[in-house]
């Protein structure tokens, strides 16, 4: 969203790098909500019952999410209200002229597709499917309104195929080979017994209670998202095993296990110099400001303290692990039993 929405906000006044944290921010709270989101498919269907079979339904973490989610991103829009503001607006005449340039009032036909995988998903439908069509439908009305192509979605230049297809393909395969080797790496663990062992010694020595276990969970999600900013969909992958070990040790119910961990490595890969949301943004930045010279890119550490809802929802993670808030034992057959500090 930064190539749309940090030109346009510019020329709406706001401020650079408040303006650079808000996109962060909306990036994280769809991640924490969003039933086709990485980070809630894999924080829901990482964690598994104690006493009957299967992982969290998503769509019921979603919903027990919900409140800590709701909660900082009303925090992060009152901060955001208060300092978004530029204290040099862009001259009005100017921002005007660029608008009449570069503005394309057909592009929110695509607005559509996304509607519909909202739809779709919101409905339960196969994630595959889901994105699926919103891919087909997203490139026929593309076509059909003139935005692009066939051939800025695919073709051959120099004996190479280039394109939006190709490019996309061939982004997501180094992601696709190194979540394999994660993945791999995670299951040498559990057959290892080194998974059992380190579980054991933190419920033996440091793990007594459920709020024990709560806040272990948080510090493990946090320092990997510290460690694994690159991408918080590895971090998330790479913790999940000990957090449902700790979890099931504990009997934490597969919801609370999953809102831990899906809120708290939404934080600080989203704000961190080197954390991959930061640096894609910083690259768009880049990108789009050889189209609008008034974009000017930002320095990484600019947005540390501006992506107000990682940093509120960490908060309020733990402000919840510590409280007690919404904390949920796992009952018979898998039900949800409110725990006395809740």
């Amino acid at each position: 969203m930064g190539f749309i929405l940090y030109p346009a906000g510019l020329l709406l006044g706001s401020n650079p790098a408040v303006l650079g944290g808000a996109i962060l921010s909306g990036a994280a709270f769809g991640d924490n909500l969003a039933p086709v989101s990485d980070t809630t498919i894999i924080s829901a269907t990482s964690q598994t019952y104690k006493y009957k079979e299967g992982t969290a339904e998503i769509g019921g973490v979603v919903k027990s999410r919900f409140k800590y989610v709701i909660v900082a991103g009303i925090i992060a829009a009152v901060l955001f209200w208060f300092f978004g503001g530029s204290a040099t607006s862009t001259n009005t005449e100017s921002a005007a002229k660029i608008l009449t340039e570069y503005q394309n009032p057909m592009g929110l036909l695509l607005l559509i597709p996304t509607a519909v995988v909202i739809w779709m998903a919101v409905k339960g439908k196969s994630i595959f499917a889901t994105l699926s069509t919103g891919i087909i439908l997203a490139i026929i009305i593309g076509l059909a309104a003139g935005l692009f192509s066939v051939a800025d979605l695919a073709m051959i230049e120099d004996g190479a195929v280039v394109g939006a297809i190709p490019d996309g393909v061939a982004g997501m395969t180094t992601v696709s080979i190194l979540l394999m080797v994660v993945v791999s790496m995670g299951n040498l663990l559990v057959k290892s017994g080194c998974m059992e062992t380190t579980v054991n010694w933190l419920n033996e020595k440091v793990i007594k209670t459920p709020r024990d276990a709560d806040l272990a969970i948080f510090l493990l999600s946090t320092i990997f998202g510290i460690l694994i900013a690159a991408i918080n969909t590895i971090a998330n992958i790479c913790v999940s095993p000990f957090v449902n070990a700790i979890g099931r040790k504990s009997d934490l119910h597969p919801y609370r296990r999953a809102d831990i961990l899906s809120t708290a490595v939404c934080s600080f890969p989203f704000f961190v110099p080197y954390g991959g949301c930061v640096l894609l943004l910083l690259g768009t930045m880049k990108s789009v400001s050889s189209t609008y010279p008034f974009v000017q890119p930002l320095d990484p550490s600019s947005l540390f303290f501006t992506v107000f809802y990682s940093w509120a929802v960490w908060f309020v993670t733990l402000f919840a692990c510590i409280s007690g808030w919404g904390r949920e034992l796992e009952g018979e057959d898998g039900g949800r039993v409110k725990h006395p500090s809740a």
